[in-house]
């Protein structure tokens, strides 16, 4: 089987509750704190809501496995059964949903990375074929207080590490494969 040799659709939600709610902006991505603990709103590089740049990276890397990647614009609200109406509206044989339960750094004694995120993928009839979830809190940088340098590189290695976990989960994998057979 050559990896890389389908179409793929991919939609990217944001699904956090503090997002949702409107508490914090959709460019949210952690907090940094000063000596008394105040935290101080920590947003994306690029300027672009944290769904975005999900799908920009991701849609980067399949593309460097070989994937021919169509992104799709779905609402951080739209149900389940939209996101799969849109994916399948682009003709693609596999599609991707991902959504982004919980992301959030948090720079103060050390850094931390609260995550979860989870991917679906349909094939090109709509039926989930894989499925995978990461879900956690991982300290990235331990002991005294972080720098901003040390957060700076920690926090970009650990978002691609998790990005990688879930591409490359056996059920995300699996469902990714060519069929058997002709094509």
């Amino acid at each position: 089987m050559q990896r890389g040799s389908l179409v793929l659709a991919l939609a990217v939600q944001d699904q956090r509750p503090y997002v949702l709610s409107g508490v914090k902006h959709s460019t949210f991505v952690g907090l940094r704190r000063g000596g008394w603990g105040n935290g101080r709103d920590v947003t994306t590089e690029s300027g672009q809501t944290l769904s975005a740049d999900f799908a920009s990276s991701i849609r980067r890397g399949l593309m460097s496995a070989g994937y021919s990647v169509k992104t799709v614009e779905i609402g951080d609200r739209a149900s389940p059964a939209e996101v799969r109406r849109e994916l399948l509206r682009t003709g693609a044989q596999r599609g991707l949903a991902v959504q982004i339960e919980e992301w959030k750094s948090d720079i103060y004694s050390g850094t931390a990375l609260a995550y979860g995120v989870a991917v679906a993928v349909v094939d090109g009839g709509g039926r989930e074929i894989g499925r995978t979830a990461i879900n956690g809190r991982d300290v990235i940088v331990s002991g005294g207080h972080a720098t901003a340098d040390q957060a700076e590189t920690a926090v970009p290695v650990a978002y691609a590490r998790k990005l990688e976990e879930l591409l490359n989960a056996p059920a995300i994998r699996q469902a990714l494969a060519p069929p058997d057979g002709p094509t």
